[in-house]
C-alpha cells in the first residue's frame, strides 16, 4: 500500500481532507444553517475544488479501518481525519468518490447525511436513494472501492470473502427489487437452503403466512373504512335535516362556482329545483336579479365573509330583499374550496317593522287629542281652594309627564323611519345654553344642586337647528339632574375643535356608570336603575333620539364616566363657515329671541317666570 509523499498535490488532498474532517464534525454539533457550518462547508468546497483541478476523481476509501485518497494511505492523519472514517463506518460505506463539476448545493447535500441517524440507512442502496432525492450526481457512495483500487495490481489489494459477499447480496437486491412478490420470494429461499423440497416448503409457509396476514390488515382497514363510511352517512342525514328545516335559503358553490348544494328555502328564492341546477354555473340560471348579486358576492375576495342586501322578483311577482351572507369553506388545509351563501328574505321583517312604525305612529297621534283636551278643560276651573289647586297642579304635570313621552315616541318612530329632518342655520350656542339652563334651575334648586354655565367667549357660530339642539340640551342636563345627588354640581361648558366645530360638556357630580353599561345608554327604551325614586322618571328614549339628532347634524355625541366620579355627555356641531349669509344669521337670531319670551313646559311645571 502507497504511502502519501510530500508534494504539493498531496498536501492539497490533505488539507481537502482536514476541512471535510471539521465540517462533518460540525455538522453533527450544530444545524445546517448555523454560520460556523457554512463558514466550514465554503472552505471544504474551495479545497475540493482544488483538488478535482489536479485529479478528475477522488477516492475517499475505508480499509482495514485506515483511511486511503485514491488509493495511498494517509501517514499521521491526525484526529480530523479519522472522524471521515468512524462515519464511513457508521453508514457502512467502504468510500465515497468526488467527481469533477461538483457543486456548492451538491457539497451541503452530501454533509446532510451527516445529520441523519446511521440505522436508517441498511445499506448501500438506502444511501443512493438518499443521494438521487437530493440530486447529487457528481457524489457517489460506493460499496466496490476496491475493485477500483485493484487495478492495474500497483496497490496489491484483493477483495476477501467478506467483500465478495457483500457484491453478491448487493447484486441479488438489485435483481429482485423490481420482482413479483412471488419471485420476489423464491429468490430469497433459494438462498437460505440448496434443497429443492425444503425450498418448497419454506416457499409455501412463508406465502401462507403472508396471505393470512395480509388478509388480517385487509379486513381491520375495511372495518375502519365502514365505520367512518357510516359516520359520514350519519352526518351527512343530520346536517341534510338540518339544512332542510332551516327558514334562510343556503346555497353552497365550489371554487369553480358550480352549484353542489341548495336547501328547499333557497330552492323557492332561487325559482329552480336543487336537481336541475347541480353541477351547473350559478350565472347560468335565469334569476338575473339574485345570479347578479351572488355572483359580485363570489368576485369579492374569498379571504373574508361579507353581507349584503338584494332586491330581486320571485316568480310570486312581489318584490322581495334578500340578505346575502357569504363565508368561505375551507378544506385541512387551509385551502379555500367553496363558498356558502345564506339567503334571508328581509321582506317580511320589514313588513313587520313598517306595521310596528305606522302603529306607534298612529297611536301616539290618537293620544294627543284627548290629552289636549283635558288640559284645556283643566285650564277653565277657577276659584279653587288650595287643595283642589294642589290636585290641579298634580293632573297638569301628568299631562305634561304623558305628553313628553309622546313626544319621545314620536321622534323615536322618525328616527327608526328614517324621517326625522333638521333644519341648521347660523346660531349662537351660548344663549341657548342660557335658556336650556334657566328653565331647568328651578328643578335642580328643588334638589338642593348647583347648576352653572360656564361662559366662552371664543365660541364661534354653529350651524344647527335650534328647536333640535335645545331638545338635545333639555335631555342631556334633565338627564345629570336626575343621577345627582343632593349638594351636588353641574357644569355646561364649551370648548372649540380646530376653529371646525364646538364642542358642548354637560358634567355632573353623580355615581358615574358602571363601564358595561356604557354602550347600552344609547340603545332605545335602556334605563339606568336609580337607587332613589325619580320625581321625573324617563323612557329610555331621551338620549337615543339624542344622538340621533346629533348625528343628523354630522356631528358626534360622546360620553366618559367612571364610578364614584361622576359622567359628562357632550356634543359637537359643525361651525359657520366664513361664508355664511348675515341676513339668514339675522333671522335665526330673530327667531331664538321670540322663542325665548314663550314659557317652556319646565318652566310651567315648576312654577318659574
Amino acid at each position: 500500500m502507497e504511502l502519501f509523499t510530500e508534494s504539493s498535490k498531496n498536501t492539497e488532498f490533505i488539507n481537502f481532507l482536514t476541512a471535510l474532517a471539521k465540517t462533518i464534525s460540525r455538522v453533527s454539533l450544530y444545524p445546517l444553517q448555523h454560520p460556523l457550518v457554512l463558514e466550514s462547508i465554503k472552505e471544504s468546497y474551495q479545497l475540493l475544488n482544488n483538488s478535482l483541478k489536479i485529479d478528475q476523481e477522488i477516492f475517499l476509501s475505508l480499509v482495514d479501518n485506515k483511511l486511503l485518497i485514491n488509493g495511498s494511505q494517509i501517514p499521521n492523519p491526525g484526529s480530523l481525519p479519522n472522524i471521515i472514517g468512524e462515519c464511513l463506518a457508521k453508514f457502512q460505506l467502504c468510500g465515497i468518490i468526488f467527481k469533477n463539476g461538483v457543486i456548492e448545493e451538491e457539497l451541503i447535500s452530501f454533509y446532510k447525511l451527516f445529520t441523519n441517524r446511521p440505522d436508517k440507512f441498511k445499506n448501500i442502496e438506502d444511501v443512493r436513494r438518499f443521494f438521487n432525492g437530493e440530486k447529487i450526481c457528481h457524489i457517489e457512495p460506493d460499496s466496490a472501492i476496491f475493485a477500483r483500487v485493484e487495478e492495474g495490481k500497483e496497490q496489491g489489494l484483493t477483495p476477501g470473502p467478506e467483500t465478495l459477499a457483500a457484491e453478491d447480496s448487493t447484486a441479488m437486491i438489485n435483481s429482485i427489487e423490481r420482482m413479483p412478490l412471488d419471485s420476489m420470494l423464491w429468490e430469497v429461499v433459494k438462498k437460505s437452503t440448496p434443497k429443492k423440497e425444503d425450498q418448497e416448503k419454506l416457499f409455501q409457509i412463508i406465502y401462507r403466512q403472508l396471505e393470512k396476514d395480509i388478509e388480517t390488515h385487509v379486513q381491520l382497514a375495511t372495518q375502519k373504512l365502514e365505520t367512518e363510511k357510516e359516520t359520514v352517512q350519519n352526518e351527512h342525514v343530520r346536517t341534510q335535516s338540518v339544512l332542510n328545516r332551516i327558514a334562510d335559503g343556503v346555497i353552497m358553490v365550489d371554487d369553480a362556482g358550480k352549484i353542489i348544494m341548495m336547501n328547499p328555502a333557497a330552492e323557492k328564492i332561487y325559482g329552480s329545483k336543487f336537481s336541475d341546477v347541480k353541477g351547473l354555473n350559478i350565472g347560468e340560471r335565469s334569476n338575473i336579479e339574485l345570479t347578479i348579486a351572488l355572483a359580485k358576492g363570489l368576485g369579492q375576495p374569498l379571504t373574508k365573509e361579507s353581507s349584503q342586501e338584494i332586491e330581486v322578483n320571485s316568480n310570486a311577482s312581489y318584490e322581495q330583499t334578500i340578505r346575502n351572507s357569504m363565508a368561505t369553506v375551507q378544506n385541512p388545509e387551509g385551502k379555500i374550496v367553496g363558498v356558502v351563501s345564506i339567503l334571508n328574505d328581509l321582506a317580511k321583517q320589514k313588513e313587520l317593522q313598517s306595521m310596528q312604525d305606522d302603529f306607534l305612529s298612529n297611536v301616539t297621534h290618537e293620544l294627543r287629542s284627548p290629552l289636549t283636551a283635558i288640559k284645556v278643560s283643566l285650564s277653565t276651573f277657577a276659584e279653587l281652594n288650595q287643595e283642589q289647586s294642589n290636585l290641579l297642579n298634580i293632573a297638569n304635570r301628568n299631562i305634561d309627564r304623558l305628553n313628553r313621552l309622546i313626544n319621545d315616541l314620536l321622534d323615536s318612530s322618525k328616527v327608526s323611519a328614517g324621517k326625522m329632518s333638521v333644519t341648521p342655520v347660523p346660531l349662537d350656542i351660548e344663549p341657548l345654553l342660557s335658556e336650556c339652563a334657566a328653565s331647568l334651575e328651578p328643578w335642580a334648586k328643588k334638589k338642593n344642586i348647583t347648576l352653572t354655565l360656564t361662559k366662552n367667549q371664543k365660541i364661534r357660530q354653529v350651524m344647527a337647528d335650534p328647536d333640535r339642539i335645545n331638545q338635545v340640551l333639555v335631555n342631556l342636563i334633565s338627564n345629570a339632574i336626575k343621577f345627582t345627588p343632593e349638594k351636588g354640581t353641574i357644569t355646561i361648558s364649551t370648548s372649540m375643535v380646530e376653529l371646525r366645530a364646538v364642542q358642548v360638556f354637560v358634567h355632573n357630580t353623580g355615581p358615574g356608570i358602571p363601564k358595561e353599561k356604557l354602550n347600552l345608554l344609547f340603545q332605545r327604551f335602556y334605563q339606568i336603575t336609580q337607587k332613589e325614586k325619580s320625581d321625573s322618571p324617563g323612557t329610555g328614549l331621551g338620549l337615543f333620539i339624542a344622538k340621533a339628532i346629533v348625528e343628523m347634524h354630522k356631528g358626534t355625541m360622546y360620553m366618559h364616566s367612571e364610578p364614584g366620579e361622576g359622567a359628562t355627555f357632550s356634543f359637537t356641531l359643525a361651525t359657520v363657515p366664513q361664508t355664511a349669509a348675515t341676513p339668514e344669521l339675522v333671522a335665526a337670531q330673530t327667531q331664538f329671541a321670540q322663542n325665548k319670551t314663550k314659557k317652556s313646559w319646565f318652566a310651567k311645571l315648576f312654577g318659574s317666570t
